[in-house]
Parts: C-alpha cells; structure tokens; sequence
C-alpha cells in the first residue's frame, strides 16, 4: 500500500492515520453436533472440529419428511416447483422441515455491498424435481448429481427456487460457483446466516463433503470450509395392518393402535393360565414389564413395532459419540427393545 502526502511548512515529519480493512472470510456450521437445528456456538472446539480431516463433520437429515402429509417430500414442498402441476403452488410455510443454520462472515471493515464471495458445494438444482406416477404410486426424480441446497431462508418459511442473483424477481436459493455480492445474503451486516438443506442421499461414503467460501475478488485469501454428511433416517410403523412395515410406503408412516391403560394379568384358573383385565386404577404403561407377570402376552396387544433404519456409513454408525434421540410430540410413548422369543 502507497501513501503520498505533504509536510507542513518548516517540518519534516506528518502524523498519518490510516483505516485499513484486512479482508478475512468465516464459515461455521455445528461441526461438534450438539446443537441439533440451532446456530452454531461459533466456538473453538467447532473451529478445531472442522479442521480434523477424518470428521464427520455436521450430521444433517434427509430432508424426505412429508411435513403436512400432502404426498410430497419435504425436498420438493415450500417452493414453487413448475414441474410438479397441477401441484405447481407449493411455496408455503410450515409444509417443510427446518434446515440446518450456517453462519458466513467478512471483516467488519469491508462493504456488503462491494463485496462478493463465492460458494462450492455439491448442489442440487431445486428447479429439477419431477414427479413421476408408477401403479398409482408417486414418485420424485432429483438428477443424479449433488446432495445439497443453500437457502437464505429456513425451511418452514416459504421459498422461491430461482438464484438470488437473479437480475429479475430473485429467488432464495444459492447456486454454488457463481460470484454473490455479499449484501444479497445480508444487507445489514457482515455477518448472514444461510440455510443447508440435505436432499439426496447415496448410502456410502460419498454422503460427507464440504462447503467453502472464498472471496470473488481477494484471491489470495484462503477460502473456509466446513464439512457435513447427509443421514437417511427412516421411520415406519405398520399402517396398512399387512403384517409388512415397508418404509418406502407412504401407508406406513402412520397408524392407530390402542393406548396401553389397561392392567394384564396371566393367572391360573381351573382352565389352566387365562389373561384378562384387573379392574383398580394401575396401568400397565406406567411399568416397564409384559403385563403383572412375566410373559403376559396379551398386554401385547397394546404394543406396536417400530421399524428405525439409518444409512449405513461405519463413520456414522460406529461411531461411539454418536447417539439416536428418539422424541414424541403431543403423545408419550414407551420404547422397548425388541427380542425375537419370549419365555413363558
């Protein structure tokens, strides 16, 4: 950096203060998995996390939910999908799951607006989702490449798929390799938040990658990453009553079974053992055992299985920091582990 200036009269020295902006760009996602869906702490023990090559990095969901239960998966709701008529008016709020937050950031000295950076990432064009329809059953075809989505809004808000750099009427979506003025993520600050949503998933390795960001213009400034691996994470429950639980089936996602708020009992009479019903107010729910005696298999009948399948990815699966959360909403549930015999 040049400075030029003058001396006063009969001096040989100037006092100058010079402001100087050194450019420096910050990506952070909750790299430690403690936060779930919430901003990441910003922390070092995330910032050493990130640098760690054999990572898992963030942990994000497949987004293939059906949130409002309109036969849509989350990835294709809560923006206007045209591929997708007559259900082409999508865009609404609360239709799809929340995404993870991912917080990017310049230098305090720099101007939003004069500033671009740039994305790499392996996306997923949310302008490419058809829908196709085979024995009555419907399907949704994303292309083969990319896992990923950046959005400037979460994803219970409604969206519109097209680029926000797009000249006329802009959308949320942030396109990976293409230069973004920085006021376009925020145009208050220098600190955004953006959102990552995961939407396709290939059951190996290939699941974890990264996001960086560099500057478009200071090309010596090292680019930020941050690293992340796409879960499937299934659910099924026998809806159809077919004996089958197919966790491809939209028909077992849900299902009605009875409320285990009964007392069983297995007690012998001069018919041999019979299980029946105790009348006073204990309820076989508030216990952790098959009815008042062991093997009381007509408790049973209160029970439902629960089928939970994850991607099998031995980074994920093996690893022993890692822990499934089961939560209800709205209902209490007991859950049990399963065992093939039962000992009478």
């Amino acid at each position: 950096m040049k400075v030029k200036c003058s001396c006063p009269k009969n001096t040989d020295y100037a006092y100058i203060k010079v402001k100087v902006a050194i450019p420096r760009i910050d990506l952070d996602i909750d790299s430690d998995n403690n936060n779930g869906l919430g901003m990441p702490d910003r922390s070092q023990a995330e910032e050493l996390e990130e640098e760690k090559k054999d990572t898992v990095g963030k942990l994000v969901l497949l987004n293939d939910f059906d949130t409002d239960g309109d036969g849509i998966p989350d990835f294709a709701d809560g923006y206007d999908n045209i591929n997708l008529e007559p259900e082409a008016n999508q865009r609404g709020d609360n239709v799809s799951a929340d995404f993870v937050p991912v917080v990017v950031s310049i230098s305090s000295g720099l101007d939003p607006a004069k500033t671009k950076v740039r994305f790499s990432y392996p996306a997923c064009d949310p302008a490419i989702v058809f829908k196709r329809t085979v024995d009555g059953v419907m399907d949704f075809l994303l292309p083969p490449e990319g896992n990923i989505r950046l959005w400037t809004k979460n994803g219970s808000t409604a969206r519109a798929k097209e680029s926000i750099v797009k000249d006329s009427s802009p959308g949320d979506y942030i396109p990976p390799d293409v230069d973004i003025p920085f006021e376009k993520l925020n145009p208050n600050g220098n600190v955004a938040v953006i959102y990552l949503e995961a939407v396709q998933s290939f059951g190996d390795e290939t699941n974890k990658d990264q996001i960086s960001v560099a500057f478009s213009d200071y090309k010596d400034v090292p680019a930020d990453s941050v690293f992340y691996s796409v879960l499937r994470l299934r659910m099924g429950i026998d809806g159809n009553r077919d004996q089958v639980i197919d966790l491809y089936n939209p028909a077992d996602r849900s299902a009605l079974f009875w409320p285990n708020d009964d007392r069983d009992t297995r007690a012998f009479s001069k018919d041999g053992y019979v299980e029946d019903d105790l009348d006073g107010s204990e309820r076989d729910c508030d216990d952790d055992t098959i009815g008042t005696s062991k093997a009381c298999i007509r408790d049973l009948e209160d029970f439902t299985k629960l089928h939970i399948e994850i991607d099998r990815n031995d980074s994920i699966y093996k690893n022993p920091d890692l822990s499934l959360l089961v939560k209800s909403s709205g209902v209490t549930v007991n859950l049990f582990k399963v065992h093939d015999t039962l000992s009478l």
